[in-house]
């Protein structure tokens, strides 16, 4: 939008605060059919105007002129949104029990659990980026891992699986019995753990 320093403070939400305590207000022009009040203030080698509309008064649109080339932004639509706590609660994740096919999963925020009461039989495949990976499985699977991290740790109930830690990624990888589906887990900002029963 417009240039930090010289509007600093200014957010999407706040404008109309934003410009009351910079600049007195007086009756602009009418625009798309609207009568407006206007707020002017000057910053750095700028000239910034706020049209507003309505009661009560909302933003309509925003300018800053600097030299000939004005920037313009004009408001379609202004709603305060009634407060939702759901917007702000901690993003409960995803979990699978006993999925009989392969296992994709792809996921930003919240924590992964993967669990079978059987051992799998096909491929398991988790991106995960905010949220730790837990994969819990019968002590008589069968398979190959690798799984990697890049700000957490690894750890395994399995002995066969290598595991380690390293200044750029912790890895865990190897092979359980023989056969089996191959899991492949990779995890940015978080732990991954594969458990038995």
């Amino acid at each position: 939008m417009f240039e930090a320093s010289s509007l600093t403070g200014l957010e999407i939400g706040r404008e109309l605060s934003y410009f009351k305590a910079r600049a007195s207000s007086k009756q602009g022009s009418v625009l798309r059919g609207k009568a407006t009040n206007e707020y002017t203030f000057d910053a750095g080698d700028s000239r910034v105007f706020l049209y507003t509309t309505g009661a009560p008064e909302r933003p309509w649109v925003i300018t800053r002129q600097r030299g000939k080339d004005p920037e313009t932004y004009l408001y379609e639509a202004y709603d305060d949104l009634p407060f939702d706590s759901r917007r702000f609660t901690k993003p409960e994740g995803v979990r699978i029990e006993d999925a009989k096919g392969q296992v994709s999963v792809e996921n930003q925020h919240g924590s992964v659990e993967l669990r079978y009461a059987q051992p799998p039989r096909n491929n398991i495949r988790v991106i995960s980026q905010f949220g730790h990976v837990t994969v819990v499985l019968p002590s008589d699977s069968a398979f190959s891992i690798d799984a990697r991290t890049r700000f957490g740790s690894v750890s395994s109930d399995f002995p066969e699986l290598s595991r380690q830690d390293d200044r750029e990624r912790n890895t865990l990888t190897g092979r359980v019995g023989t056969d089996g589906p191959e899991i492949r887990i990779d995890n940015q900002n978080a732990s991954i753990h594969i458990e038995n029963l």
